[in-house]
Formats: C-alpha cells, sequence, structure tokens
C-alpha cells in the first residue's frame, strides 16, 4: 500500500501540471472557434437578411432571398432574426405592399363618387418611417374614413402576407454547434480532472 501511494506520489507530482494544461488550453480554443464561428453565422444571417431588403427594393427574386434566408436561419444557431423585446416582424417587404398599394390607389381612382386625392393625402400620412408596415393598413383606412372617405372602397392587402419572421434552432450541427459541443466536453474534463486531483492530493498528503 505504501509502495502503491509512493508511485501515485511520484507521477502526481510529474504530470500534474501537465494533465491540467492540457484540458486549459483546448478549452480556451474550443471556446474561442466557437464564439467566432456563432458570430460567422450572425453575420452571415444579416448578409441574407440584406438581400432580402434589397430583393424587394430593386423589384428582384424576393422568393428566392427569403428562401435562401429561411434555410439558413433554420440550419444555424446564433441567427434569430428578432431583436430582443421586439414586436415587429424582422422581415417587411415595404416596396412589393406598396406596389399593391398603388394598384389599390389607381383603382379607386377609376370610381367616380371617390376622392382619389384623399387617398393620396391617407398614403403620404402613413407612409412615414415611424409607421411599420403592421399597422400601415389601418392607418390609412383610419385616415380616409375619419376625412370623408368611404372605408368599403379600400382594399389592402393582409399585412400578414408581407412579413415573415423564422426560428433559429438552440443548436445546430455546424461548425459553431460541434465547437459548442467540444468546447463543453472539454470544460467537463477539466472538471473531471480537478476533482480527482483533489483525491489524489488528499491521499498522498
Amino acid at each position: 500500500m505504501l509502495m502503491d501511494i509512493g508511485h501515485l506520489h511520484h507521477y502526481w507530482v510529474k504530470y500534474r501540471h501537465i494533465t491540467l494544461i492540457i484540458p486549459i488550453i483546448m478549452l480556451i480554443f474550443f471556446s474561442s472557434l466557437a464564439i467566432w464561428q456563432l458570430r460567422v453565422n450572425n453575420l452571415k444571417m444579416l448578409q441574407f437578411k440584406q438581400a432580402v431588403i434589397t430583393a424587394d427594393e430593386q423589384g428582384g427574386d424576393v422568393e428566392k432571398a427569403l428562401n435562401d434566408l429561411r434555410l439558413f436561419v433554420y440550419g444555424h444557431m446564433n441567427t434569430r432574426l428578432r431583436a430582443p423585446g421586439s414586436s415587429e416582424p424582422p422581415i417587411q417587404l415595404i416596396y412589393r405592399y406598396n406596389q399593391l398599394v398603388a394598384t389599390e390607389q389607381a383603382r379607386i381612382a377609376n370610381i367616380s363618387n371617390v376622392s382619389s386625392d384623399l387617398y393620396q393625402r391617407a398614403q403620404a400620412e402613413c407612409n412615414k418611417p415611424e409607421i411599420s408596415l403592421s399597422v400601415r393598413n389601418q392607418c390609412v383606412k383610419d385616415y380616409y374614413v375619419a376625412n370623408g372617405g368611404g372605408g368599403s372602397y379600400i382594399k389592402l392587402p393582409p399585412k400578414e402576407l408581407y412579413t415573415y419572421d423564422f426560428a433559429s434552432p438552440r443548436w445546430s450541427p455546424d461548425a459553431a454547434g460541434i465547437s459548442v459541443v467540444i468546447a463543453a466536453a472539454w470544460l467537463l474534463l477539466l472538471v473531471i480532472r480537478l476533482v480527482v486531483g483533489i483525491i489524489i492530493k488528499r491521499k498522498v498528503q
């Protein structure tokens, strides 16, 4: 028994610093890699999101841009679109929506007993940056009706057809997700190493 304790003490003194340094280095490395990959995921998500906005503004292929964004968000962690605490949909196809509103405006202009000028004023009043797409429909209708127009003539498209939000997974099997798992594994090994070290130290003292 004394021989075993002696050998244990010998190996403990010889290797304790080495066995502690290895998991610390690996934990730092994979933790840094995980943080970097999570940031890469977020930056790529912002690029896909901007592609949707650009396609909407320039009349491009919005459906393809939306699908690319959807696939990326669904497959990668740390790609949440909506800002914390925000109740507004993060993707609003304002330009496409306004094109349909312009079509509705032209339709109303062809109705003799409806004031096209009043509808244009309602659009000017509600088409402001501080008024989100989610409430713009009701704003136009309320202004139009309040100023003598007939609400039955306004047929605005549902806002839900032009707003989008996609859910990001808590974990994904990409570079970021794998790095997180490996970093967690090294953290566990470090904890085990510390616990074992405490037990061995007590035995050899």
